[in-house]
């Protein structure tokens, strides 16, 4: 009896060959399973490494896919990459399974690969790339490579990892061995959690925020400010859009609570104690 065997993604097999028939000593009803020996993209990195044996049975079809997603047919058992960059090669068989392993082309091998500078990044598409083109300080590249490149990258001794303008990365003399870091990055802030208590003079005007849809921006988007003063006094002001203003005055020391409300739910409050002016009492 003999049992052939499923063999997924390592039947593109990179310099070797895939037996699908074994003959057991013994069988015992049916079995089958499948294995995934793909692991890691596979590194073009010389010229060497091209072609590519691609190993295939009658029948099969093969395609490689480059990253902008362009699709051609191999119609060899050899194929050699035609730019640089993550390809997938994708093998069709004749039963229902589908298989595929991903290559990284450096972009040396096919004169594309850039200077280094802000004016010609080079494409990165492996962990070792850096460290073999013996880049340095002020070396510009974008990263082309499978997902997580950037935490895998081997980088040169002495540099670490900035982030650049536009996607890209420049690398940087690294004296107290910092691997990475950013410059100044936008971030939001949640402000509607309990905070601080906030304290100001009864001369002081301080703006107040309002939204009606939590700061995405609807100009039409309703709320409603409430200003309750130290003496329990109720004041609501009717809003529209998304802003801040100092229309209302806290007139009276003590503790005022303001709050936010959008269709009669409270959204957002701050507690605020005034202080009074100087006084003088006499006697």
């Amino acid at each position: 009896m003999r049992m052939r065997y499923a063999i997924i993604a390592a039947a593109l097999a990179f310099g070797g060959a895939v037996s699908a028939d074994e003959t057991p000593e013994a069988v015992s009803g049916t079995c089958s399973y499948a294995l995934d020996t793909t692991g890691d993209a596979v590194a073009i990195k010389t010229n060497g490494d091209m072609p590519v044996s691609l190993w295939r049975s009658t029948g099969d079809t093969v395609t490689a896919v480059d990253a902008s997603q362009s699709q051609s047919t191999v119609v060899s058992t050899s194929w050699t990459p035609s730019s640089g960059g993550l390809w997938t090669l994708r093998r069709k068989t004749q039963l229902p399974l589908a298989e595929e392993v991903t290559a990284t082309v450096r972009h040396s091998l096919t004169g594309t690969q850039g200077a280094g500078t802000a004016a010609s990044p080079a494409k990165i598409v492996d962990a070792e790339e850096l460290v073999d083109e013996e880049a340095g300080a002020g070396y510009v590249f974008s990263l082309e490579g499978p997902a997580g490149l950037l935490a895998a990258l081997d980088l040169p001794a002495g540099c670490g990892v900035e982030s650049a303008d536009d996607g890209l990365w420049r690398l940087f003399s690294s004296y107290d061995g910092c691997l990475y870091r950013w410059g100044e990055a936008a971030y939001s802030l949640d402000a509607l959690a309990i905070g601080p208590d906030r304290k100001l003079g009864i001369r002081d005007i301080m703006p107040v925020a309002y939204s009606g849809d939590n700061w995405i921006g609807d100009v039409a988007a309703a709320s409603t400010v409430t200003f309750i003063a130290p003496d329990g006094t109720t004041t609501l002001v009717a809003k529209t859009g998304t802003g801040a203003d100092a229309e209302f005055r806290l007139d009276k020391p003590g503790r005022w609570t303001i709050r936010l409300s959008v269709g009669g739910v409270t959204k957002g409050e701050a507690s605020i104690v005034v202080t009074g002016g100087f006084t003088l009492i006499v006697r």
